[in-house]
């Protein structure tokens, strides 16, 4: 089997990266750890018969033997497949490794047999860079998707480490049908009542802790209700504030505790800073997840 997955909580431009990449890998299944992003589920709901996807847990693994990874090369955002990486290090030639990837290097990164990794905004920008280098077809929903995983991932090229690269395949994928009514809705959807009210906290309660001449925020709160995403508040939450970097701390009910990161561009590390907690991301956004742990830790 040739199974194509992304690390878990699979966000656009997981999702729109394993679609392309099964467009270059004729066959092969998408298998996924089953937890998304709430606009990707919202979008995988009304989409489930031209997108589909599997669970990992629903999947013979020991029948794998081609496993291409996109989107994460760290080993722990892996867990969905953690039988099949180690099957490929303890027997090399019984799984052959792939790696589609944008993020920096880290030292829990998979050692792969394949790597296409390189420093642009989204690594579905890669896979359409390929797709239109070898002139595969693309139909208006699928150029959709893989704009939906560019703009999301890029903030619509206003993050820092959105590139030329990016705006091309955005483009070429306009040129091809993607749809802007479409994006507006999956990308920037109106926050409901218990966003707000998170969002309002979250204000609040932000404390100022400058550092090396810029202005980073921190905000931490005990949450009883999880909104439908987190993400989403804390990104309007830096938009609202003033500050270069802002921290988002989140204590769930069921004892973890959620750290989301956004910044300005080239002023605070956030992916180097979270990398520390186990979690990563970009300089300009991030996240982690904290087992076991207490708002005051």
């Amino acid at each position: 089997m040739k199974l194509i997955t992304s690390h878990e909580t699979t966000d656009f431009d997981g999702l729109a990266s394993c679609v392309a990449l099964q467009k270059l890998l004729p066959g092969a299944v998408i298998g996924l750890s089953g937890g998304f992003t709430s606009n990707v589920h919202q979008y995988l709901t009304l989409h489930s018969d031209r997108f589909r996807t599997q669970r990992c847990q629903d999947l013979d693994l020991t029948e794998v033997d081609l496993l291409a990874v996109t989107d994460v090369r760290k080993r722990h955002r892996l867990a969905h497949v953690e039988s099949v990486i180690q099957r490929a290090v303890d027997h090399p030639r019984s799984v052959r490794v792939i790696v589609w990837d944008h993020h920096p290097a880290s030292p829990d990164d998979l050692l792969a047999d394949e790597e296409h990794v390189q420093p642009v905004g989204s690594v579905t920008t890669l896979l359409v860079e390929q797709l239109r280098a070898r002139g595969v077809e693309i139909d208006r929903e699928e150029a959709t998707l893989f704009a939906l995983g560019i703009h999301e991932d890029t903030g619509s090229l206003a993050y820092a480490r959105s590139s030329s690269r990016d705006a091309a395949a955005l483009a070429w994928l306009l040129g091809h049908g993607a749809q802007p009514g479409l994006l507006q809705r999956f990308l920037r959807p109106p926050l409901d009542g218990l966003e707000r009210d998170l969002l309002v906290r979250l204000i609040d309660g932000v404390e100022e802790v400058p550092r090396f001449g810029t202005s980073i925020g921190i905000s931490a709160l005990e949450v009883q209700e999880v909104p439908a995403s987190l993400a989403r508040v804390s990104s309007e939450a830096f938009r609202i504030l003033p500050h270069d970097g802002l921290f988002c701390v989140y204590h769930l009910p069921n004892g973890k505790t959620h750290v989301i990161g956004r910044a300005e561009a080239n002023t605070v590390p956030i992916g180097a800073v979270l990398e520390r907690l186990g979690g990563g991301g970009h300089a300009g956004a991030g996240s982690t997840s904290i087992r076991d742990s207490s708002l005051d830790e």
